[in-house]
Formats: structure tokens, C-alpha cells, sequence
């Protein structure tokens, strides 16, 4: 008969070592078999000093917990012990065990170290185990069967506190050392802290409350969840997936859905059409007394899974957006957390979802590997395509492309009372548009006025300037007002124009610019010229089309009113003359915006005009008045840029 027989430790070693195990799921699989059973967990690195800025290699990490009954199978033999390669334990099936295929803290191990020890102390037989699996030892024996055997020995309670400073009086303790390159780059012990906080936070998020962790003496704590957010709980949107199934292993598949509205639907997928139509719930019903049955069901309910949706527009914690990100959680550990769809535009950027279930065999359907991953994304089987769709049905809902779902969204804000961060949010608004208002005048350099005049400063430069009075350059620095101020000069003067001559415009500079102006040049030209009788400013006028203004009176030419700056100041940038008012006064605006009773008013994001509330507009008219002219005032200068 010829024996097959089983392969070397050595093989089976680097298959291990090709099975995309990381640095971050390593330490998951040795968490993972007690964070559900002990109440503390301490994490210790060992870091050589290295270089000071790149720092040192990683020597070694010690895992302590204090689980009552440490690893209670140790004295067993043959495949129930818990160090056997082929481990296999009742519980790998049981729900409520995070441990599945009994491999993951020797695959981890073998992955990223060539050395793994454990001390453990086992109440059961009141007796302290240490473990030493040395993979290089292992790979080096020549008989197959021994090269599967780690060393196990009985120690003293001194050697389990001291020796091997675990830190509890109960529990164990896991060592990995003797790293392998490819497994971890240098690193500092301040990195691997900051590293394996952020990992543990993300993944057993949902366990902290029950156990604690630390790393480094530094506790994890949970990340932010906008799901407990109280600008995001009104918007949540439930969904339960309830799967059928019949003695002839046909299925149906059936959702029931809250609406964040209040309403509630029952929905039934269409596995021909894949999607999901709107149902009742009495079919539902009909199915189960025709002999269908629910399926891994969880957390004593019905349903088998669990989605939940909202968005994060009025969050305040908005810095870093979840993009349509999707976290899947079995057992409320993550397991996977990524967008399930591309999106080529922002309008998902505020949607966020997450899916619970409890069922490993769901975890088969969905892809789950033996490593910890779930690669949902390249399955497609009838209950992985439901989930996408669903998913895709609930961030569609909150997508800020349509303007129905911004209205609905408002609406409800309000309903609910959330009056404070819609203000919040329209302020934000608001304070974007200003800051992209402010930059395009910053950054535009393509004004014709303006790089003509800097190439005529680069021309004139050295060569002696005409004096001249430059108040009209600092009357209206916008080029629109200077045309139409030009066109006005050059026209035939009305009655109206006559009576009230270019006095004013003569006499308002803006203060900042007078201060940088010097005094010579800011003198009010003489007031014989401004009381002239009419015949005589309709002569002027009349030559002033025809002929060429003189240099000796530049004052006097509407047409180097507009020239003029050219020649008399090449040192100061007319752009900046145009752009600074013009900013000075969005500001000034949004200042005043922001200054006025915010309960009051709901400034619409996408138009930036006024709404008024109905229930206390008549109370506060005045104030009303004054918002909507801010408002426009804003509006006339913004799109004068």
C-alpha cells in the first residue's frame, strides 16, 4: 500500500508565509481567541535603538491577558491540542467563538517570526505550561512527525510571574520574536505604539467596552462613531436581510427597511432580475407556513444580518469623510472596511454604512478566509449581490448630487431640531465660498490691465514720473466700475450729472490706501473747477473728446483717469488696488452674517439666499431685513470677481 503521508513542517511553513498575512492581522489572531473571555490585555514591543531617525528593527512583542483558564486543552494530544497544525476544536463551529479553522495564531506566527513561546497557567489542572515552538528547529528535523512537535513543559509559579513577567495572577502570555525582514520595517517604539493603537481601535472597536487594551502602557481607545453622532442617529436607515429556505434548499430572501422618515418597508430580491422589489409582509409570512425556515438567525431575532446607512453631512467631525465606506463587522469584530462601489464624484463622500452578522457560514457565502479577511468585492453569489444592492439602494438616498435628497435632508434636520448644526454647516458653506472667492482674486494674473501696466512699469522704470493726483485710481478699484465711470465722463452730462459733479468720487478714497499714499498727491484739486457754471463744464466736456489731454493737468483728463495709474505709481501693483476692497468687503459682509442671530435664519448651501421662518420672522422684521441685504450684498460682490 503506498502512504501518502502528511508534508514536512518546512512545506507547510511556506505555504503559510504566501498567504498575505500582515504585521496587523498577526496580532489580531493572537487577540482574537480571548478578547471575548477576559476583561484586560497588555501589549510590550521591544525595539532595538537603531538609527535615531529611522529608528531599529523590531526584536520582540509580548501579549498578556487574563483570562481565567489560559490555553485548557494543552495536555491533550494529537489534534485537540491547541499548538497541533491540524488543531480542531467543537467550538470552531460554535457562533459565539471568533476562532474558526484553529490555525491563526501558528499561521500568524510562522508568518511574519521564526519564534513563538507562550506560558499560560491552567486552573483546571493547576498547573503553569511553556510552550516553544522554534519554526527554524522545526524546519531542520529530519523526521516528518517530529518536525510538527513544539516543546512543552510544566514551570513553577516563580518562572510563570518572573521569568516570563506576565503581568496578572491568572492567564497567558504570548512572546514572538526573531522577526523576519519582509515582516516589519524599522521602527521606533513611538511608530509601532501609534501603528497598533490605530489597528486595535479600528478592529475590536466594538469590544472595548468590555475589555481593555493597551500598548505600550497607552490605552485604546475606540475611534470616532458617527453612527453614535447625534448630528447623524436622526438619519439613520435600518435594514434586516432575512434568508428562507425550504427542504428542497430553495431560498428566498426578504428585507425590512426603516426609513429614517419613519417609514417602514418590506422588500423581496429578485434573483433573475437581481433587485430587490418592493414587497409585503404577509408574503413573507405565507412562505414560512408553506414550510420554509429563517437561517442563522442571530442575537435571538429573526434576521441574519444587519445594514445600517446615514450620512455624515451635518457631522461636525467632517475633516476626514467616509467616502461610502463600508465596514463589515462578524460578531461586532471588523473584518473588512472599504468602499464596495467607485464613485467618480464627491456626492457619496458623506455616506457611511455598516454591516453586522454572527453567522460563520454567512461568513463563507461573503468570503471570509482563514487569515481574517473578507474580500466581498469578487464574490458574486446570490446573497453578496443582495448586500451590494441594498447597500447601493441605501447610499443613493444620501447622495448630495440630488437636490430632492439636500431638501429632504434639511427638512428633517430641522424637524428633529438640529437648528445649530445646519447653522454650522451653512457657515462652513458660506466661509468656502469666501475662502475660493479670495483665492481666485489672489491667483488670477491674467488681468489685461494689470500685466499691462506691470510691462509699461518694466518700460518706465528709471525714468522720471509726472505728478499727478492719484484719487480716481483709488476711488474705484473694480475695472467694471472704471468703465462705466469713463463712459460717464465721456458722454454728453445730463441735467441730473451737472448738479451733482464728479465731487464725490473726487473726495472718498479708502483710508488704508490714503495712509500708503503721500500727501502731495492726495490734495483736493481746486474748488473753481468744481463750481463752474454749467456752460462752461459742457465746453470742457465737448473739448475733452477732441482733444489730447495735457500732461501739465492730468487732474482735469477723464481719459488718464484711467492711464494715469499707469504712470504715476508702477511701484504698487493695481491688481492688489482692485482685489483688496473687494475682499475687505466680502468679509466684512460674512462678519456681519455671522454676527446676527443664527436661530433666526437658514441659509440655503447651494443658492446662498435666505429662508425665512414663517414662526418668528414677524418678531425679528428689521433683523430680517438686514440679513437678506447682507446676503445680497454678498451675493453682488462674489460675482463681481
Amino acid at each position: 500500500m503506498i502512504k501518502a503521508g502528511p508534508p514536512h513542517f518546512k512545506q507547510l511553513a511556506k505555504q503559510h508565509r504566501q498567504s498575505n498575512y500582515t504585521f496587523s492581522k498577526f496580532i489580531n489572531e493572537c487577540i482574537d481567541n480571548v478578547i471575548k473571555k477576559c476583561n484586560t490585555i497588555h501589549i510590550r514591543t521591544v525595539v532595538d535603538d537603531g538609527d535615531a531617525d529611522s529608528g531599529g528593527k523590531l526584536l520582540e512583542i509580548w501579549i498578556s491577558d487574563n483570562y481565567k483558564n489560559g490555553f485548557d486543552n494543552i495536555n491533550e494530544t494529537g489534534s485537540h491540542n491547541p499548538f497541533n497544525m491540524g488543531h480542531f476544536n467543537v467550538n470552531h463551529d460554535n457562533d459565539d467563538e471568533t476562532s474558526e479553522f484553529g490555525v491563526g495564531l501558528k499561521s500568524g506566527s510562522i508568518s511574519v517570526a521564526n519564534k513563538l513561546e507562550v506560558i499560560t497557567r491552567v486552573p483546571a489542572f493547576n498547573e503553569n505550561y511553556y510552550v516553544c515552538a522554534d519554526f527554524i528547529r522545526m524546519s531542520n528535523e529530519k523526521e516528518v512527525e517530529l518536525s510538527y512537535n513544539p516543546i512543552i513543559k510544566k514551570i513553577s509559579d516563580e518562572e510563570y510571574k518572573n521569568e516570563y513577567r506576565h503581568p496578572f495572577e491568572q492567564g497567558s502570555t504570548i512572546k514572538v520574536s526573531n522577526f523576519r525582514d519582509s515582516a516589519y520595517n524599522t521602527t521606533t517604539q513611538e511608530m509601532i505604539t501609534f501603528e497598533l493603537i490605530n489597528s486595535l481601535s479600528k478592529t475590536y472597536y466594538k469590544w472595548l467596552e468590555h475589555c481593555d487594551i493597551y500598548v505600550n502602557d497607552e490605552k485604546v481607545n475606540p475611534p470616532y462613531d458617527y453612527f453614535k453622532d447625534e448630528a447623524c442617529i436622526p438619519f439613520i436607515e435600518t435594514c434586516y436581510i432575512y434568508i428562507l429556505r425550504n427542504n428542497k434548499y430553495k431560498y428566498m430572501y426578504f428585507a425590512g427597511k426603516k426609513y429614517y422618515s419613519g417609514i417602514q418597508k418590506i422588500f423581496e430580491y429578485d434573483t433573475t432580475d437581481k433587485k430587490w422589489k418592493e414587497s409585503e409582509f404577509d408574503k413573507m409570512e405565507g412562505y414560512m407556513k408553506n414550510g420554509y425556515k429563517l437561517l442563522y438567525t442571530q442575537y435571538d431575532k429573526d434576521h441574519c444580518i444587519e445594514i445600517n446607512t446615514t450620512t455624515v453631512y451635518y457631522s461636525e467631525n467632517d475633516k476626514e469623510l467616509p467616502n461610502d465606506t463600508v465596514n463589515i463587522y462578524k460578531d461586532n469584530r471588523l473584518y473588512c472596511s472599504e468602499p464596495l462601489v467607485k464613485h467618480n464624484d464627491g456626492y457619496f463622500n458623506h455616506v457611511i454604512h455598516e454591516i453586522n452578522f454572527k453567522s460563520k457560514d454567512i461568513g463563507k457565502h461573503i468570503g471570509i478566509t482563514y487569515n481574517k479577511e473578507i474580500n466581498i468585492k469578487n464574490q458574486n453569489n446570490d446573497l453578496v449581490e443582495l448586500i451590494k444592492n441594498m447597500v447601493s439602494m441605501n447610499g443613493k438616498r444620501f447622495s448630495t448630487g440630488n437636490k430632492e435628497n439636500l431638501k429632504s435632508i434639511h427638512k428633517h434636520a430641522v424637524e428633529q431640531k438640529l437648528q445649530y448644526y445646519v447653522n454650522e454647516k451653512n457657515k462652513k458653506l458660506l466661509r468656502k465660498k469666501l475662502e475660493k472667492d479670495t483665492k481666485k482674486l489672489e491667483e488670477d494674473d491674467s488681468d489685461e490691465e494689470y500685466m499691462s501696466y506691470k510691462n509699461q512699469s518694466k518700460t518706465n522704470k528709471g525714468k522720471t514720473q509726472l505728478k499727478e493726483t492719484p484719487k480716481e485710481q483709488l476711488q474705484e478699484p473694480r475695472k467694471e466700475q472704471l468703465k462705466e465711470t469713463s463712459k460717464e465722463l465721456l458722454q454728453e452730462p445730463k441735467k441730473e450729472q451737472l448738479q451733482e459733479p464728479p465731487k464725490e468720487q473726487l473726495q472718498e478714497p479708502r483710508e488704508e490706501q490714503l495712509k500708503e499714499t503721500p500727501k502731495e498727491l492726495l490734495k483736493e484739486p481746486p474748488k473753481e473747477k468744481l463750481q463752474e457754471d454749467k456752460k462752461e463744464l459742457l465746453q470742457e466736456t465737448q473739448k475733452e473728446k477732441l482733444q489730447e489731454p495735457k500732461k501739465e493737468q492730468p487732474q482735469e483728463t477723464p481719459k488718464e483717469k484711467l492711464q494715469g495709474p499707469k504712470k504715476e505709481q508702477p511701484q504698487e501693483t493695481p491688481k492688489e488696488q482692485l482685489q483688496e476692497p473687494k475682499k475687505e468687503q466680502l468679509q466684512e459682509v460674512m462678519r456681519e452674517v455671522e454676527d446676527v442671530d443664527n436661530e433666526l435664519i437658514n441659509i440655503d448651501p447651494n443658492k446662498c439666499f435666505i429662508i425665512k421662518r414663517m414662526n418668528q420672522c414677524n418678531d425679528n422684521h428689521e433683523l430680517m431685513i438686514k440679513i437678506v441685504e447682507l446676503i445680497k450684498e454678498y451675493e453682488l460682490l462674489r460675482q463681481s470677481v
